[in-house]
């Protein structure tokens, strides 16, 4: 699918192409709403690769897409279709462009502390570049959602990710002290993982703060609670789309999982997790594992066919 973008000086011009992922049923839907618009192409027209013949018409339609950047000839690299946008008109919808983000210097420091953590140390560090966050601000994040996320990783495991030199640098999973002193976050004792490292636990505000401390900018928590961790009292369905697939495809492929959930008598309810849809199942102490690996490779096996 080729784009135009209008022009904030009221020009108009071509903006490069998308990859329109869709089924025959949706192809043949668009065209016919879009063929009462056809009309002959501009002056000095894009030519489409390997020969392939257009469909021209009158620019009506607003898309939205995402893509990775805009190229130096003021066209998008990578280009993937995500919905028709009926709510916009076209001549009103212009180029957009990435705002710098704002200067920081003001309010961070090489060190900062939040009222009852510990003290944070290269406060000032930045750990997303896309948009000037720094560790401070994690931190800062980390202690506003306490209330609403202890609960959910309260005696359950955790498994982190780290990212000491940003998130665009190399990142690592850590779910042991590996030789840390550690104030807040707790270890397990080593009988509940025989033949391992202790597991890490943090069940208060100043446990999140010193993970925070560390850099940690993702919290995995298991299924399973201390001290029982042979028992899961959760399991966790991932819908992982295809990025090019309909956001459509993937709510259907949840309200089908959530219908055979049902059926199989397990309260369910979706959730978001960064950009993945993800399907979640709660479960009582009493399911055994060998069941629960039973009915997710049954779900499984279902997704695919």
């Amino acid at each position: 699918m080729l784009l135009s973008v209008y022009e904030r000086d009221g020009g108009f011009r071509y903006a490069g192409s998308v990859e329109a992922t869709l089924r025959p049923a949706q192809m043949r839907e668009l065209h016919g709403r879009l063929e009462p618009m056809s009309a002959p192409p501009f002056f000095n027209p894009p030519k489409p690769e390997g020969g392939r013949s257009l469909f021209w018409m009158r620019p009506q339609v607003v898309v939205e897409v995402s893509f990775l950047e805009w190229t130096s000839a003021g066209e998008i690299r990578h280009g993937v279709l995500k919905a028709l946008r009926e709510d916009k008109v076209a001549g009103e919808v212009h180029e957009e462009r990435p705002i710098a983000p704002p200067a920081t210097s003001n309010r961070r420091s090489a060190s900062s502390s939040v009222r009852g953590g510990p003290t944070i140390t290269n406060a000032s560090r930045v750990v997303d570049p896309s948009t000037g966050l720094t560790k401070a601000d994690v931190v800062r994040y980390f202690d506003a959602v306490a209330d609403c996320l202890l609960p959910h990783i309260k005696d359950r495991p955790l498994m982190i990710v780290r990212a000491p030199d940003g998130i665009e640098a190399e990142m690592f999973f850590q779910k042991h002290a590996e030789g840390q002193r550690l104030k807040s976050v707790t270890q397990l004792p080593p009988s509940m993982h025989p033949n391992h490292a202790p597991l890490l636990v943090a069940n208060t505000r100043e446990a999140l703060l010193e993970l925070a401390q560390l850099n940690t900018i993702e919290i995995h928590a298991w299924n399973a609670t201390a001290p029982d961790l042979d028992h899961p009292d959760r399991f966790i369905l991932d819908l992982d789309p295809d990025p090019q697939l309909d956001w459509s495809v993937m709510v259907e492929a949840a309200m089908l999982t959530r219908v055979v959930l049902d059926e199989l008598g397990l309260q369910s309810y979706c959730k978001t997790s960064g950009g993945k849809g993800v399907h979640m199942a709660r479960i009582g102490h009493w399911t055994a594992c060998p069941r629960l690996v039973t009915i997710r490779r049954s779900l499984n096996r279902s997704k695919c066919l």
